[in-house]
């Protein structure tokens, strides 16, 4: 069988932790050697979620240059495209190279490399397509390795697959991808990893509902105040948004949203986002209807495992997932999920089997299913 060269160029610290560690376990499942790339400081978070890696995986440092501002994003972006770049040049023929990020900046040379060298890459798309749907602009490079993938004369090499995580987002790319482009692209559903939890005992009678993720306008910020607003007469119902706070704080406060303290200037680590998380009652997606087609949710995970009821709006990710696993319940607007919350109308929502949930969308799972499909390719 073939070895597999997992490859993270760009991650910094907690950047997709969840993601980076579950897909590595899930890789660990299907391949008999691994090598692991990345920096210290992302290898160090990745550690603390799952403990010693298997024995089938080997760690190897890279540097990443990054640093705060313009320029400390610009360093990280150029050092990443140029580990990809290394990477594939040093790769043998009995690896399978992954990148767990798609660097732009890098797209078109590695495909270059790929074809002259005649080897077989692997590389993950997270929300890049995103904006080719809302004509996002990039910077300079970026937006040339993006927009390679709208271009018919652009040819991909034999070798080199695209991978986007979820079987929804697979079926939505033909919308901004060229139809040519469309046989390179596989998938493989976000994972995570399942962890035993302990019993926990409510400090009061409040209920307490929660958003988890990082709250910026894209990803519901006016529906968030909207439901903090409606529930201000409600003395019973407390409101938080749990995750790094981009927007004016104050915007949370007058609408009676709160938030963990120092999430405005800084991210919240995992330890204290899980603990504000399991303390509450439910976790509601406030993500907009039209909103990720192309792209997973890393946060909706971390509250499957956290064994918390889902309340959320439709988009098409989030309808796959409940397709999958009965997590909760569905809105079709804000205000149908604010009269649900309201009327404390808690018994529609039924019991729910978290432990069969957890399996079901564990990164075991998930390498079984993914194992098939590279196999189809003859990438394992």
């Amino acid at each position: 069988m073939m070895k597999l060269i997992y490859a993270d160029t760009f991650s910094i610290g907690a950047f997709h932790e969840t993601f980076n560690a579950s897909s590595l376990l899930m890789f660990a499942e299907i391949y008999p050697q691994i090598t692991y790339r990345a920096p210290r400081s992302s290898k160090r978070n990745i550690e603390r979620l799952i403990g010693c890696f298997p024995p089938n995986v080997t760690y190897k440092p890279i540097f990443c240059l990054a640093g705060l501002g313009h320029w400390g994003n610009f360093l990280r972006y150029l050092s990443s495209a140029i580990w990809n770049m290394i990477l594939v040049l040093s790769q043998r023929h009995d690896e399978i190279l992954y990148f767990n990020y798609n660097s732009l900046w890098a797209t078109r040379i590695v495909n270059t490399i790929v074809k002259i060298r005649k080897t077989k890459v692997i590389i993950t798309c997270h929300g890049e397509l995103e904006y080719l749907q809302n004509n996002i602009k990039l910077n300079a490079p970026a937006q040339a390795g993006l927009k390679l993938f709208t271009n018919p004369k652009w040819n991909i090499a034999e070798g080199l697959y695209f991978c986007v995580l979820g079987k929804s987002i697979l079926k939505n790319i033909s919308q901004v991808v060229d139809k040519k482009h469309l046989t390179k692209f596989i998938s493989y559903e976000h994972s995570f990893i399942p962890h035993q939890l302990e019993g926990r005992v409510k400090k009061d009678e409040k209920f307490r509902i929660g958003t988890v993720g990082t709250i910026r306008e894209y990803k519901g910020l006016n529906q968030l105040l909207a439901i903090g607003n409606a529930l201000k007469e409600n003395s019973d119902i407390l409101f938080y948004a749990l995750g790094r706070v981009t927007c004016d704080p104050n915007l949370l406060l007058q609408s009676n949203v709160q938030f963990i303290p120092g999430s405005e200037k800084d991210y919240v680590s995992k330890e204290v986002l899980n603990q504000y998380i399991d303390s509450m009652d439910y976790l509601i997606f406030t993500y907009p209807t039209d909103k990720y087609k192309f792209t997973a949710s890393g946060a909706l995970f971390d509250a499957i495992d956290r064994e918390k009821v889902i309340l959320s709006l439709h988009n098409d990710y989030f309808d796959e997932i409940f397709r999958m696993v009965n997590i909760g319940k569905q809105f079709s607007s804000v205000d149908s999920l604010v009269e649900f919350l309201c009327c404390n109308n808690w018994d529609e929502i039924g019991n729910i089997d978290f432990r069969c949930n957890k399996q079901k969308l564990s990164y075991v799972s998930a390498a079984i299913d993914f194992g098939k499909e590279l196999k189809k390719r003859f990438l394992v």
